[in-house]
């Protein structure tokens, strides 16, 4: 006979679910089975571990621990902001989250771009070849004078950028790796954390080259045969400022991831 024991248990110790399973088994038999716990509620990211033990003739013939982490069911509230968020869309479907997140901005025209160093302009995703009147020179001058671009996941790339890249649209990826942990950007996220995003396990769809000279760091990469090859998000910079490039889809997926 087997005994397969299972413990949830809080970063201190604390068991908030335990259950077991007796079966009788032969050599070389196979049978499966289903577990089911019910998650606390949680106003942080938070470290659950789930011991698992299988004991025979009162033996262990095996035991691993599995870290869960459980987050808030509810939507994050979007931190005090230093600089203001302007937007470059064609659609409704950037600023609906960005209203979601409770992110104030203002619609930007192709025409009239801010000036100054208290400015965000977001390109909306997949905006870029269905604005009229986008400006090479404008971004640029933006950029160069000191302000920041975030560049939402794009099927087009954008031009005017201040490194050699373009976007290889059928380059998808299940598994993109940290690159720079250390950038804001990335604060608190690893690697794990951007592996096989539901519903698709499709974490990015579409990747930029990585460029081989300029002023750019790695944030998001992944690869194959070749090396690290494709990227999935990076800063690269002009002047006093920053174009910030990201391939994640975290408006298409944010109801669900």
């Amino acid at each position: 006979e087997f005994l397969f024991a299972w413990r949830l248990s809080d970063v201190g110790g604390k068991t908030l679910a335990r259950g077991e399973d007796r079966r009788a088994m032969d050599s070389g038999d196979i049978q499966r089975g289903r577990l089911s716990f019910d998650l606390p509620d949680v106003t942080a990211r938070t470290r659950l571990t789930l011991r698992l033990e299988l004991r025979s003739d009162d033996r262990q013939a095996y035991a691993e621990d599995r870290d869960i982490d459980v987050w808030p069911d509810r939507l994050p509230a979007a931190p005090p902001l230093g600089r203001k968020i302007y937007l470059l869309d064609s659609t409704q479907a950037t600023a609906t989250v960005l209203e979601k997140a409770g992110v104030s901005f203002e619609r930007l025209d192709t025409a009239a771009w801010p000036v100054g160093l208290d400015s965000v302009v977001v390109i909306g995703e997949h905006a870029v070849g269905s604005l009229s009147g986008l400006s090479e020179s404008a971004l640029s001058s933006y950029v160069e004078g000191g302000g920041r671009v975030l560049v939402l996941a794009q099927s087009r790339t954008l031009a005017g950028l201040p490194v050699r890249t373009s976007i290889e649209p059928k380059e998808w990826t299940s598994m993109p790796f940290v690159r720079t942990p250390q950038h804001p950007v990335l604060h608190g996220v690893t690697s794990w954390d951007l592996k096989f995003w539901n519903p698709d396990h499709v974490t990015a769809r579409g990747a930029y080259s990585k460029p081989r000279t300029g002023a750019f760091i790695t944030l998001l990469d992944s690869g194959g045969s070749k090396g690290m090859e494709s990227v999935q998000m990076m800063e690269c910079y002009r002047g006093n400022g920053s174009i910030l490039l990201n391939q994640l889809p975290v408006i298409a997926k944010y109801d669900i991831e």
